[in-house]
């Protein structure tokens, strides 16, 4: 494995033996100037000098780093497009200077203290963010909602898709949607507490002039909604679909999953129902309960 390989362009290690063998594969790396995709798990956090290759855009770490490694790769890749960390912790370091990163446009931030990460970045072109703490049934603290608020007012204005399995209550889930206007996709995965109304609420679109959140949002995942009241998801449904959407001034939905838990929600499933027929064949999914 050692040796360079000039015309490689895709990379991927699976590590199972122990750290001091690290630099063996890692000098390959560092004789690839045409790699383009590079993905790494294992032990330790061995990638530091001999990652650097400028022509890198797609890369995916499965290795606990710290957040100034991580950002240290970052900055050795100047055309990187899609960055993945599957960390079970980044530690923090206070004195890693904040990056901004001209060109990439999807991340995936894993573990714990992910949150760092987003602490130490500013992504201009950011379209695509996946957040997926460790500790799932474990809720966010108030550092959580400030650097999320604070890396989404520096990142989220172009942010398009935002898949989340994160513990967040739903008032703070709300200020965080509150700073992504153009969001297309939201999908909130089951980790999330149960949703009560409020959101639905508040992507019910207002009477003129008011503007709904996410007024552009075209794919919507809702699998855990409990005890709100019957028939406000389906009537929301109705004021995004078809002609009410473009009256109402919001992007017209694609594709909506929702699940219900617990108490009676047969007049939405009955209205649900009544949209497939209008037209959202395929396009509407009841999770079973």
């Amino acid at each position: 494995m050692v040796g360079d390989a000039p015309l490689l362009q895709s990379l991927k290690c699976e590590v199972s033996f122990p750290e001091e063998t690290f630099p063996i594969p890692l000098r390959m790396v560092h004789g690839c100037p045409r790699l383009e995709s590079f993905e790494w798990g294992g032990f330790g956090s061995p990638l530091l000098p001999p990652l650097h290759t400028t022509s890198l855009t797609s890369l995916r770490l499965g290795t606990d780093l710290a957040v100034s490694e991580s950002i240290a790769i970052l900055r050795l890749s100047p055309r990187l497009c899609s960055a993945e960390f599957y960390n079970s912790y980044l530690i923090n370091s206070s004195s890693t200077p904040r990056l901004i990163h001209p060109t990439l446009h999807t991340l995936t931030a894993a573990g714990q203290r992910s949150i760092t990460l987003l602490d130490a970045l500013t992504l201009p072109a950011l379209l695509k963010l996946d957040l997926r703490p460790e500790y799932r049934i474990t809720p966010l603290s108030t550092e959580w909602e400030i650097t999320l608020s604070a890396f989404l007012q520096r990142s989220g204005p172009t942010l398009r898709e935002l898949l989340t399995m994160i513990y967040m209550p739903e008032d703070m889930l709300l200020r965080i949607l509150a700073l992504t206007p153009h969001l297309r996709i939201l999908k909130l995965r089951d980790s999330l507490p149960l949703l009560t109304g409020a959101l639905i609420r508040a992507l019910h679109p207002p009477p003129p002039p008011g503007i709904p959140l996410c007024p552009r949002l075209q794919m919507l995942e809702l699998p855990r909604v409990l005890d709100c009241p019957d028939g406000l998801c389906a009537a929301m449904l109705h004021t995004r679909w078809g002609t009410q959407a473009y009256a109402n001034k919001v992007a017209c939905l694609e594709w909506v999953r929702i699940g219900f838990e617990g108490g009676r929600h047969d007049r939405d499933e009955v209205d649900m129902n009544e949209l497939c027929d209008e037209g959202m064949q395929g396009k509407i999914y009841l999770i079973p309960r």
